[in-house]
Parts: C-alpha cells; structure tokens; sequence
C-alpha cells in the first residue's frame, strides 16, 4: 500500500490523467523509482486499444494518437526544442538552452518530429500485424529512459521540472527502477530482453553526448530520449 500514492503522483506527473490526491514531498521521491510502471500503465491502455477490430492502418494511426495524447504530447515538445538545439551550429551552453526553451519550433524540431511519427506509425503497423505484446514493453523501456538518464547525470539548468528527479535517484532508486524494468520485461517475453540491453548501451552513449553538449540533462532532454528511445526499441525488436 506504501507505493500506491507515489505511483499515483508518477501516473499523474508523466500523464494527463488527473489524479485528485494529495501528496507530500515523499511521496514525489518514491514515485521516481516507479515510472517503469506507468510505462506498463499506458502499454496496457494501448494493449487493449489495439484489440479492436478495425483496418490495421486505422488502428495504427489511433493507438498512435492516443501514446501520443495520454503524455499531452509534452515529450513531443521536449524531442523537437532538444532536435533544434542538437542540430544548430555549435554553441556555448546558454544560447543551446534559449533554443530550448523558445516556445517557436524550428524547421530541425519539425522534421524531426514528423520522422518520429512516421517511424513510429509504421513499425506499430507491423507490431499490430504479428505480437501485441510489444505493445506492452515499449513505454515501460521509454520512461525507463528518464531513470536511466537522471541517474546518471546532473540537471544541466539552475532550474526546471527534472531537477528533483536528477538530484532524488539515487543508486537505489534507479536499481529499483531496473529491476521493475526487467521484471516486466522477462513477464511479458523473454525474448525483449536482448533488445532492452542495446538500449541500455544505446543510453548509455546519451549520458555521454548530453554530458559533453549541455552538461547534463533537461526537462526537454528528457522527452527526446522518451520519443527515440521508444522508436529504437520498437526498431530493434521488428
């Protein structure tokens, strides 16, 4: 019973749902630990989603809209202010965070975003044609990215929405996190857990790249590792 008001803040932090609960500071550091398991909770949603019986292309496209909805697409936002500063010319630290935090989005945002999407609609065709079950796995391993990332690298701004995340996962908390991940992920298929491993490898070389380009990690980093780690995945195991 200890973990249910932390996974509800955890729902209601990495989603739209609202949650009328209150909750202490306490609360929100436990919930670190549990966002594999709101990833399990939206897979669940788009699992039993992508059991109607319509056109496959249809179905991709709303499973789709509604992975994308259930976050209020604010990971979408994060993948394209992140894209547009990764790809503008090199700059110091400051001017990469005014790209950021620019609510226009620039032509490197957009492409970016609409590749994603693309990639993202077409592979989810071909899972919803062969092993729903992939549909499961996906989002627990994209917000498994968030723990991933806050574990092992400091928030790069003074201020921001990651910044308790960064400096409250601890090595505990982020094992807890594994183990929640991989647990799920030997449930639902063993045959996930390959794939899983090159993502680890995959974020591993994120920590690295952020660490050297913003000195650390963003509320928008965040989302772009969300975005790609979840088509990587997806790639990885069609």
């Amino acid at each position: 019973m200890k973990i249910v008001k932390p996974l509800l803040f955890a729902i209601s932090f990495l989603t739209i749902i609202p949650v009328r609960k209150s909750f202490n500071e306490e609360d929100i550091k436990q919930s670190i630990k549990l966002f594999p398991l709101v990833g399990l909770f939206i897979g669940l949603i788009l699992f039993f989603l992508s059991r109607i019986s319509i056109e496959i292309e249809i179905k991709s496209l709303i499973v789709l809209f509604v992975w994308e909805f259930l976050t209020g697409f604010f990971h979408l936002d994060g993948l394209a202010d992140t894209s547009d500063a990764i790809f503008s010319s090199r700059m110091d630290k400051e001017k990469l965070f005014e790209i950021m935090s620019d609510s226009n989005i620039g032509t490197m945002g957009v492409v970016i975003i609409f590749f994603i999407l693309i990639g993202k609609f077409i592979l989810l065709k071909k899972i919803l044609m062969k092993d729903y079950s992939v549909i499961l796995v996906v989002p627990v391993v994209g917000r498994f990215a968030i723990n991933f990332l806050s574990w092992r690298l400091n928030y790069a701004k003074e201020k921001g929405l990651g910044k308790f995340i960064c400096e409250n996962n601890s090595d505990r908390e982020f094992s807890i996190s594994l183990f929640i991940c991989l647990i799920i992920i030997l449930f639902v298929g063993v045959k996930f857990l390959f794939p899983f491993i090159l993502i680890l490898l995959l974020l591993l070389s994120y920590s690295y790249y952020f660490s050297k380009k913003f000195g650390g990690v963003t509320g928008d980093i965040f989302g772009f590792s969300v975005e790609t780690i979840e088509l990587f995945f997806m790639l990885l195991i069609i």
